[in-house]
């Protein structure tokens, strides 16, 4: 086994469907291409978290803390996204039909790619 991995952040395409993750701590967590669909987020921290690909359909995301998220391709559709902290968060290409909730500005592609390159600068 890989020592360099982190099994309680490595959650590659789990399958969570339904699950009660209330206030879970998953800052960081590698959760891309889970199967969250329906599954209960409430007030999780997310901050960080690799989430493309994910399934997040239904999903209850009320009060979650999606801070720099990357959302590439997910799909958020119907989730509530009530409350839910989206900052520096990238959803280019995610599907966010039907999402609730959520009364500010969805961040735009183009606010998705200024937020990527204004990472790469910093790192410079």
């Amino acid at each position: 086994m890989d020592p360099n991995i982190d099994l309680y952040r490595d959650l590659r395409h789990c399958n969570f469907a339904g699950a009660d993750l209330t206030e879970a701590d998953l800052r960081g967590a590698n959760l891309s291409g889970a199967n969250l669909s329906g599954a209960d987020l409430t007030g999780a921290d997310l901050a960080d978290a690799d989430l493309r690909g994910a399934n997040l359909s239904g999903a209850n995301l009320s009060g979650a803390d999606l801070t720099g998220a990357a959302l590439t391709n997910a799909n958020l559709t119907s989730a509530d996204l009530t409350s839910a902290d989206l900052t520096s968060a990238d959803l280019t290409d995610a599907f966010l039909r039907d999402v609730k909730g959520y009364n500010k500005p969805l961040p735009t592609r183009m606010e998705s790619l200024r937020s990527a390159l204004w990472g790469l600068f910093r790192g410079l």
